[in-house]
């Protein structure tokens, strides 16, 4: 017996409608920021299973006190990019633990950690903040970023963080080298 086209949409539909009434769903979050625009934005997504998406969100935007806080201190400043880089931060579900990147700690869950911080260390946070905002664009990653926060907190003088952050720059080129 041959099935006709009809028959056939109608199995598939069927078995559409029941995958999708059994199958366990899930919402998660999709995390973004812009070194470029110093934006960031989020979307939420159903998924089917755990990791299927169904549906997809518009973005909507998230404010960050730390960016606000940079952008006024003068240690950052949009960049008039036509095309801006979006990193991915984060990205949420409840089915499981974690998600986030570095960055996405920094900017949104310690960002009153990082202004206390910036206000009690200037000097240090003069030369950190410009760093990690060019490492941002310049690498399309947060690595190298988040390698300069890790020991901005770490080091007691601007000239150790400077120091420290040369061997950064000479580690990353050097890994750029031997990937090339």
């Amino acid at each position: 017996m041959r099935l006709r086209r009809i028959e056939w949409a109608i199995i598939a539909a069927t078995l559409m409608v029941a995958v999708a009434f059994f199958a366990p769903e899930s919402k998660s979050t999709l995390s973004y920021f812009s070194p470029d625009s110093l934006e960031s934005r989020y979307r939420t997504e159903l998924l089917w299973g755990a990791s299927i998406p169904v549906y997809r969100s518009g973005f909507k935007g998230k404010s960050s006190a730390l960016v606000e806080y940079l952008i006024v201190s003068g240690f950052w400043s949009p960049s008039n990019s036509d095309k801006p880089i979006w990193l991915k931060t984060g990205h949420f579900n409840t089915d499981w633990k974690d998600g986030q990147t570095q960055l996405h700690r920094a900017l949104y869950w310690n960002e009153e950690e990082w202004i206390a911080w910036s206000k009690e260390h200037p000097e240090i946070a003069s030369l950190v903040w410009p760093r990690v905002l060019a490492a941002l664009r310049a690498d399309k990653s947060e690595r190298r970023a988040t390698e300069y926060l890790f020991w901005a907190k770490r080091l007691e003088s601007a000239s150790q963080f400077q120091r420290r952050a040369a061997e950064i720059d000479v580690e990353f080129e050097s890994r750029k080298l031997r990937r090339n």
